[in-house]
């Protein structure tokens, strides 16, 4: 949760999506008592959703759902599905795209499961302890020089370090977020780099080194 601490530190609010991964029961519960702590409770609603499937009539009443509370009300809707259909997440992207007033998403499911799409409207945030060594690398990232990143990325790509990529990537999406209109085009490579990561024949290299010289 650290992430989303700082944040709310920072900002006052946080951001109206977030892909947190296939949580267990009890970071489930840390989750929804930190979002109850955040805002006072007679102004937040906190929904724990589980679901065996979340398809296409769920996602349309999480729709209706999020129009129904008070105006004063910040709403929190945390969704733990142990799968969710192509059709729904098609369905939640206007939704995530633009929710109610104050209302928040985080989606508890393997970042695997979803559609890149869907993903692009969502922080993506680790809640383990791998969160802070996402956050951590990403740092490093961000405060190298031209050529210490292009160093780094080409370390990582020849030694074909793909979990270490992915936990940059996370990284950099997870801080870069807390400003999305400027670092609009660096948000965008970062999602390039992730569709090539499935594509043995990309030049993955090249990419990278075009995410460098964009962030």
């Amino acid at each position: 949760m650290k992430v989303l601490k700082d944040i709310w530190e920072k900002k006052g609010d946080i951001h109206h999506a977030y892909l947190m991964g296939d949580l267990d029961d009890e970071v489930l519960q840390d989750l929804s008592s930190f979002l109850k702590k955040m805002v006072p409770s007679k102004e937040s609603e906190v929904q724990l959703l589980k679901y065996e499937t979340f398809g296409i009539d769920e996602a349309r009443a999480l729709r209706t759902s999020q129009t129904l509370s008070s105006i004063e009300t910040k709403q929190f809707f945390i969704l733990n599905p142990k799968t969710i259909t192509v059709e729904a997440q098609n369905a939640l992207l206007k939704v995530f795209e633009d929710p109610a007033r104050d209302t928040h998403f985080f989606l508890c499911v393997e970042e695997g499961a979803v559609l890149p799409t869907l993903r692009s409207r969502m922080i993506v945030v680790s809640s383990t302890a791998k969160e802070e060594d996402d956050i951590d690398l990403a740092k490093s990232y961000l405060k190298s020089s031209v050529s210490g990143r292009l160093q780094m990325v080409r370390d990582i790509v020849d030694a074909k370090d793909i979990p270490r990529l992915e936990t940059l990537l996370t990284g950099l999406e997870t801080i870069l977020r807390e400003d999305v209109i400027s670092n609009k085009q660096t948000l965008k490579q970062i999602q390039s780099a992730r569709r090539y990561l499935k594509n043995r024949g990309s030049n993955l290299k090249l990419l990278l080194e075009n995410l460098v010289l964009v962030s």
